[in-house]
């Protein structure tokens, strides 16, 4: 079932060639933003993170013969899915859904409202430093003033990165992805402005003719 929301509009599918159809987010660790206008600019979170310390990833780690030290799968990776880290997929006796680490996503479809602003996919180095509202709140007083969207994302990594090596959090790789909704630009005549029928065509030429026989006379 799609996620209970107020206010659907469009449908829209993320990663695909279609946009005006289905939107699909699939995740594997990042965790994703939306802005809803509809729920009040709240955040509304797409996914959520895959962490050692939940239960369904707790129970696959321990079953696939992995540990858990201080939140570190096998005392190193602190996200228990992932694409790389071959060397946690090693058990040849179970399926790639069920190593210590695997990359099977969570898949979810959202449908958006026309409201929507934008909509923001980015890792753990991000999620670390900043939740979801925090993010948000962020980029929407950016795009008050700064167009690129590129900037904002250089501006909340200077914002999330650590003044030094010392301690943990602000020191990890980041990556984000920030797209804006944008409002399609009507092209053509105006709904205000309707296209003439054939028939005032017809009489806008008839006039035209007249005209021109006229200056030949």
């Amino acid at each position: 079932m799609l996620p209970q929301r107020e206010c659907f509009q469009n449908q829209l599918v993320w990663i695909s060639s279609e946009l005006e159809k289905d939107s699909t987010v699939v995740n594997t660790n990042p965790r994703v933003s939306l802005l809803m206008e509809c729920h009040k600019l709240m955040a509304y979170d797409m996914s959520k993170d895959h962490k050692p310390d939940l239960e369904i990833e707790r129970e696959r780690i321990l079953n696939a013969g992995g540990f858990i030290v201080v939140g570190r799968v096998n005392g190193t990776l602190n996200l228990s899915r992932a694409i790389g880290d071959a060397e946690l997929k090693q058990n040849k006796k179970l399926p790639a859904e069920q190593q210590i680490v695997t990359s099977n996503p969570d898949i979810r479809t959202v449908e958006l409202c026309d409201d929507d602003e934008f909509f923001v996919l980015a890792c753990d180095g991000i999620w670390d430093c900043m939740s979801s509202q925090q993010l948000v709140d962020y980029v929407r007083e950016q795009l008050n003033t700064e167009t690129k969207l590129s900037v904002i994302c250089g501006r909340v990594f200077h914002s999330c990165l650590a003044p030094n090596t010392n301690g943990g959090e602000g020191c990890d790789n980041m990556t984000m992805i920030l797209v804006q909704f944008k409002k399609p630009i009507e092209s053509g005549p105006s709904a205000e402005q309707p296209p003439p029928s054939s028939h005032q065509a017809m009489k806008e030429l008839n006039s035209c003719d007249c005209k021109d026989e006229a200056q030949k006379e």
